[in-house]
């Protein structure tokens, strides 16, 4: 019975299940190299590493983040759910590594939508229904309808007008990223945070403008702006970012970008 009991605690303390399968992705800021060890499992790479085909779980991960000769090592525990994909950013503080939750979403299996292939409104609902069930946003277009006050469309009437497969960040999400962008020191760290974030997510006009403000400089949140709008949903309602700019000339540029990209 006593061994019966310890074989418990370790299985509950490791975390690990034998039903549903995760994905997870570290990410660290553009120059960093990343070794990550989890379930016996070690990758290296250039800024970003993946582990796919997990058993959901919770898991001590060893990283270590490498940078002009200087090396950073961190242990951690990690928890991964059934059939979600979880993203991790890595910072460096006062000489000590740091992890940071970064997002988390359905494991998409779909291929993305190729630019050259169109579909009717018919196919395009069957597509969005095999896809996301009854998930929390619809991806058929509806171009009459209007944002409500607070800036997110109501549920199953989104425009989003991109061309991959991945889900909408609901407002939930997009809050625990603005918190966690806020909670970070430098635009640098910022910025690969709200990357790493979209890897596989698609986001609204009113969040990017929200993380454009969180933003020190004003060039970065011109860049930003620019990088991220092919993930906008609501392309429409990009206007409103054009607000989160100190300068209007950089307001000026984004609108000359956008009319050269469409």
């Amino acid at each position: 019975m006593r061994l019966f009991i310890t074989f418990l605690c370790i299985f509950f303390v490791s975390g690990y299940t034998a039903f549903g399968q995760a994905n997870v992705t570290f990410a660290a800021p553009a120059g960093y190299k990343l070794k990550v060890v989890i379930n016996n499992q070690t990758l290296e790479d250039e800024q970003y590493v993946r582990f796919v085909n997990l058993n959901a779980g919770t898991y001590t991960v060893r990283i270590t983040a490498t940078i002009n000769g200087e090396v950073y090592n961190m242990q951690s525990n990690v928890s991964l759910l059934n059939q979600r994909e979880t993203s991790y950013f890595i910072i460096v503080v006062n000489k000590t590594a740091q992890i940071h939750w970064a997002n988390e979403t359905e494991i998409i299996t779909t291929q993305p939508i190729s630019r050259n292939q169109t579909y009717t409104d018919e196919e395009m609902s069957l597509r969005n229904l095999e896809r996301y069930g009854q998930q929390r946003y619809s991806q058929e277009p509806n171009y009459n309808q209007q944002p409500s006050q607070n800036g997110y469309p109501r549920p199953g009437t989104i425009v989003c007008d991109c061309n991959n497969p991945f889900p909408v960040l609901s407002p939930g999400e997009a809050t625990r990223l603005k918190t966690t962008v806020q909670q970070t020191s430098f635009d640098e760290d910022k910025l690969a945070i709200i990357h790493t974030a979209l890897m596989r997510s698609n986001i609204m006009s009113v969040d990017v403008r929200d993380l454009m403000r969180l933003l020190s400089f004003d060039h970065n949140r011109l860049k930003f702006a620019k990088r991220v709008y092919e993930r906008t949903c609501d392309k429409q309602n990009y206007y409103m970012v054009s607000s989160a700019f100190d300068f209007s000339s950089n307001a000026r540029e984004l609108q000359r970008y956008l009319q050269m990209y469409r």
